[in-house]
Order: structure tokens, then sequence, then C-alpha cells
């Protein structure tokens, strides 16, 4: 589970980079959204397969020490971009 990280997917009016143009007139844009004592949040846009990957590099993951010598991180890499790429994917965009 993800904590104090959310993310949104919307859309508003804006400029049209790559092929954003085929949702005209709304605009895609990616929200990360830090909240809790420490806050911050950053816009990423299109091509989605670079900012699902600028955006995980944002969500804080932490080593877990799960042998004497070995250590894993909290949150798998491949498991954390399927999620995003679904969400991107099976957004509704024809009800926008």
């Amino acid at each position: 589970m993800l904590k104090d990280t959310r993310f949104v997917v919307f859309f508003d009016q804006g400029r049209k980079p790559t092929s954003t143009h085929l949702l005209s007139p709304y605009f895609a844009q990616i929200v990360w959204k830090l909240m809790g004592p420490e806050q911050g949040n950053e816009i990423f846009s299109p091509p989605y397969l670079l900012a699902t990957t600028a955006l995980y590099n944002k969500i804080r993951n932490v080593k877990i020490r799960i042998l004497p010598s070995v250590e894993m991180s909290k949150y798998d890499q491949g498991i954390v971009l399927e999620s995003l790429h679904n969400c991107i994917a099976h957004q509704d965009y024809s009800s926008i």
C-alpha cells in the first residue's frame, strides 16, 4: 500500500505536446502529490512511459531487510509502473 502519496490523472485546457492533441480540447497530466508533515507536488506530462518512470522515482521506496544479508525495496518497480500504466490506459476518456 502506498502511504502519503496520491496519483491523479486529470485534464485541463492547455498546450498540446506529443499526441495529446487527440484528446483535444483537454490536456492530460499526471499529478504527484506528497501529503503529510512534508509536502510537495509535481506535474508530469506525456510521453507517459517516461513520466511514469519519473513519477516512480518520486516514491519513497525504502529498503527492507528480510534476512541479515538480504535487502529489497518495499515497492516492486514493475508492479508500481504496471499500476500507473493501467490507470492511464483504462481512464474513461469518453466522458470528458
